[in-house]
């Protein structure tokens, strides 16, 4: 799993039995990991397999699996085997990108989600996010939170932990102009994670104090996310920005 304790972007995802279904809920936003251990494909690719329960014949769902670690692989297909008959799949994103986004049509009972990489050999963290009807997104941290709100502020208290620990070195060689669109930027951040705090009761003081706890927490090489902090950063903006940009 990416790297603190703290890294929960999403709904963590239970280990990973060697071949075993793991249940994905409609609507379920999800964090797991391709990882060595994984079944493979004829291909030598490892792959994850998820299953839902689709509803009446006919109904439309939007998948989208999202990494900056390995380019991930989308297919899905009728029952529980994710090594059988694929129906539709995807790699990279209708829109641009390396990330994978399908719509369907299911014809009821169990659909198999299966995500796996491009290339065997590749292993590390993704998104996915199931969702009834058009596109879903990995966008807006409302879409994150839970019923008390913890994911929301999650998010935003470590994007904002992000933005403080890099903020030093995006003056570097930047423009006057750059430097303007990146302090805004960074307020931008900020007044998010103000906002997620305050849905749970917490004072701006209290925010700017979690924060802080967490910046202490991340390294500045972004070992513990495995991306350069810079990269972190520009997927906390696109998630401000309800763009799904992972």
């Amino acid at each position: 799993m990416i790297r603190t304790a703290s890294w929960l972007f999403f709904l963590v995802a239970g280990l990973h039995g060697p071949a075993h279904a793991q249940s994905l809920e409609v609507g379920q936003f999800v964090v797991a990991d391709i990882t060595a251990e994984d079944p493979r494909l004829d291909d030598g690719t490892s792959y994850d397999c998820w299953v839902f329960p689709s509803g009446p014949a006919g109904g439309t769902y939007t998948v989208r699996v999202a990494s900056h670690l390995f380019d991930p692989v989308v297919d899905v297909g009728p029952g529980g085997d994710c090594t059988a008959q694929v129906h539709d799949g995807n790699d990279d994103d209708p829109d641009g990108g390396s990330n994978s986004h399908l719509q369907f049509a299911a014809d009821g009972g169990p659909w198999f989600v299966r995500v796996s990489t491009v290339d065997p050999g590749e292993t590390g963290q993704y998104r996915l996010n199931l969702a009834a009807g058009g596109t879903p997104g990995f966008g807006g941290y409302a879409g994150m939170m839970s019923d008390d709100g913890e994911y929301a502020y999650l998010v935003a208290r470590l994007c904002a932990a992000v933005d403080l620990t890099v903020r030093p070195d995006l003056v570097v060689g930047r423009t006057a102009e750059d430097r303007a669109a990146d302090a805004a930027d960074s307020a931008r951040l900020t007044r998010a994670a103000v906002e997620a705090g305050a849905v749970l009761g917490k004072s701006e003081a209290q925010v700017a104090a979690d924060v802080a706890a967490e910046a202490r927490d991340i390294p500045r090489d972004g070992s513990s996310f495995g991306a350069p902090l810079a990269e972190v950063r520009a997927e906390c903006l696109a998630d401000l920005d309800d763009v799904p940009a992972y």
